[in-house]
């Protein structure tokens, strides 16, 4: 799951017409999707510490700077939500 930055929701308030703003929020919404698929891959790694390695490569994409990633740890019984960070 990615979260858009503040800086992202920013530039769709700075846009000067809504035209742009349009513009703009497809522009964030495509990030955000193509940010959620390499998190997807990431976390189809079976092997955990393969899936760590994934998740943590992450770091270097453009869109990891421009997101707030979060990942969805689930287990019998709950479901977690952690920011990337914390897997360090």
């Amino acid at each position: 799951m990615a979260v858009h930055s503040f800086r992202s929701i920013e530039e769709i308030q700075e846009a000067k017409s809504e035209a742009e703003r349009e513009v703009v929020r497809a522009k964030v919404l495509a990030e955000s999707r193509a940010f959620d698929a390499h998190i997807r891959r990431a976390v189809d790694h079976e092997d955990p510490v393969a899936r760590r390695k994934a998740l943590l490569d992450l770091e270097s994409l453009y869109e990891f700077k421009r997101s707030h990633p979060t990942v969805e740890v689930r287990s019998a019984h709950s479901l977690s939500i952690w920011p990337l960070s914390d897997l360090r």
